[in-house]
């Protein structure tokens, strides 16, 4: 089969949605987003030193495709966690693949 002129183009459409620290948060988000077919990664950072130092815990960002932004913006809202979790709404500059 012919490659096409597509085939080796990358598409890179995944937004930083929202960063999480509260691990309970997290996994209803989780269960939450796999109940609404909502596809998405976890990038897990560590906390720098003087964060380490006041009892910082690492920090989760979740990222989705772009064009399920509005749906998981609803689901966030109907859950009601804006005041855990800090919304981001960034596309993501690292690619990791």
């Amino acid at each position: 089969m012919k490659p096409t002129i597509y085939t080796g183009l990358k598409v890179h459409n995944e937004i930083a949605l929202c960063a999480v620290i509260d691990l309970e948060v997290k996994k209803r988000i989780e269960k939450e987003f796999l109940n609404n077919r909502i596809s998405y990664c976890e990038k897990w950072e560590n906390p720098g030193f003087f964060r380490k130092i006041f009892g910082g815990r690492p920090e989760c960002t979740i990222c989705i495709n772009e064009m399920q932004r509005e749906k998981a913006e609803e689901v966030l809202r109907s859950m009601q966690v804006e005041d855990q979790i800090e919304l981001i709404c960034k596309p993501v500059d690292k690619t990791y693949f």
